[in-house]
């Protein structure tokens, strides 16, 4: 993955050299990328909810996504403000993630079931300042460029409830819940940008883009973990709390994003 980003990254240098030449070719004043063309865009943005927060109960082949049913209710919304000058974008894209999981456990014997839900929630906000150039052919725009994304990662809940019964469901044999927290934290790097608009009027286009990512990361540190046991009796409760802290991690994230533009 190190490679294909370097790679990455040395097109983009390559391109920019030479955004210049190609920004001319292709002009159409009717659609963007002209200097009688709109200065301003607004796009909504739909992206590809991206998890950072390693979570045992998500992230085990076995023991989640390929056994056992999971529910990902996850989605990630924002806007992207954008300036256009003779023969590029200045850009600022404002990005919400909401994580919203929830994995279903049902498992039967002939003495018991054992029932578990684990629901993890966790709100993310991205702000990345970037610059993109333009590759125009006609009413269809392709742009490259660069961004500094920064994401303020909050705290990652995880609730936990498993009820076991015997024979019937009015015999609860085990009744628990435990509920986690995972701090905040934030990540800050750099990332490419590869992406096409298309105008089906001069003020209104749609598009899409590839941003990968690499980044520097301060996530998790001091879990605190509550343990509620209201069955059998008598019950039982304990906090305690364990170390899961990703200091200085250096990590990858690819962003998908579609969008719908209007131009002024």
């Amino acid at each position: 993955m190190k490679y294909i980003f370097s790679g990455l990254m040395l097109i983009l240098l390559a391109l920019s050299a030479n955004a210049q030449s190609y920004a001319t070719l292709g002009q159409n004043p009717c659609y963007g990328g002209t200097t009688a063309g709109p200065k301003f865009g607004l796009t909504f943005q739909a992206s590809n909810p991206i998890r950072d927060t390693q979570v045992g109960w998500f992230d085990i082949d076995n023991e989640s996504f390929d056994n056992h049913n999971v529910r990902d209710n996850s989605f990630a919304l924002g806007l992207l403000f954008q300036y256009r000058m003779e023969d590029a974008y200045l850009r600022l894209r404002v990005n919400s993630t909401k994580i919203n999981i929830l994995e279903y456990h049902d498992n039967q014997s002939d003495q018991y079931r054992n029932v578990t839900n684990v629901h993890g929630r966790q709100n993310k906000i991205t702000l990345a300042p970037g610059i993109t150039w333009l590759l125009n052919h006609r009413n269809l725009d392709l742009y490259f460029g660069f961004e500094l994304p920064l994401t303020l990662h909050g705290v990652f809940t995880l609730d936990n409830q498993t009820i076991r019964t015997g024979s019937t469901a009015d015999e609860i044999l085990f009744k628990g819940d435990i509920y986690s927290e995972i701090p905040s934290g934030y990540s800050v790097g750099v990332g490419g940008i590869f992406g096409f608009n298309y105008f089906f009027h001069r003020k209104f286009s749609v598009g899409a883009e590839f941003s990968p990512s690499l980044l520097y990361a301060k996530l998790g540190g001091q879990t605190d973990i509550t343990m509620d046991i209201t069955h059998p009796e008598p019950s039982f409760f304990s906090e305690s709390n364990s170390q899961d802290a990703l200091y200085g991690y250096t990590f990858y994230e690819n962003r998908f994003s579609f969008g719908l533009s209007v131009w002024f």
